[in-house]
């Protein structure tokens, strides 16, 4: 402790936020409204005492979720899944927590971080409208049809030019059918 002159702290949510909206391509000079709608978020989850249930790492996270969800950006990429280490849905808790407490910030009695950012320097980000709960929620993945498979020759017919020949078994053409590696397998997309 001597070494570090007991210069010691715990990583918070702004630590966190700083690296995940570098990734995300959102921390810019001068600051974009995006980042500071995150900054906003962050700072809205310091004032409530049900918020220490999340690590700072996760509010972060969601923060940066909610922030590109409400700009209209894509809110989560494989980068900030690969940097951040949380899934979609294992943020969705707090990102539900967070928009909560966006809502309610004009009607809430601690209206300082409210105020701060109406003001023109941070380009007045407490003024955006909150998504509704619907428009939370992560879209499903289109799930792609499955390619289909076709054999170019049927296994029980003569193989093609150049395809070595099926071997007859005492277990009948279909066993023999199985260890046939002459026909070729198309995949139609």
């Amino acid at each position: 402790l001597s070494k570090l002159n007991f210069q010691l702290t715990t990583p918070n949510a702004l630590v966190f936020q700083k690296r995940f909206a570098k990734v995300a391509g959102i921390l810019t000079n001068p600051r974009s409204k995006t980042e500071l709608l995150v900054n906003y978020f962050v700072e809205l989850t310091l004032q409530e005492y049900k918020m220490l249930k999340y690590l700072p790492s996760t509010i972060a996270a969601a923060s940066i979720y909610l922030a590109l969800k409400t700009m209209g950006q894509q809110p989560w990429t494989p980068e900030l899944l690969q940097h951040a280490c949380y899934t979609e849905q294992a943020i969705m808790p707090c990102v539900r927590d967070i928009n909560a407490l966006h809502k309610n910030a004009a009607a809430n009695n601690l209206q300082a971080v409210r105020k701060k950012y109406a003001q023109e320097a941070c380009r007045n980000v407490s003024a955006i409208e909150p998504l509704c709960a619907a428009q939370l929620e992560p879209v499903p993945p289109v799930k792609a049809a499955p390619p289909v498979v076709a054999l170019r020759e049927n296994l029980y017919s003569a193989p093609l030019a150049g395809a070595a020949a099926p071997r007859t078994t005492r277990h009948g053409p279909k066993s023999a059918a199985r260890r046939w590696a002459g026909a070729d397998i198309v995949v139609i997309d």
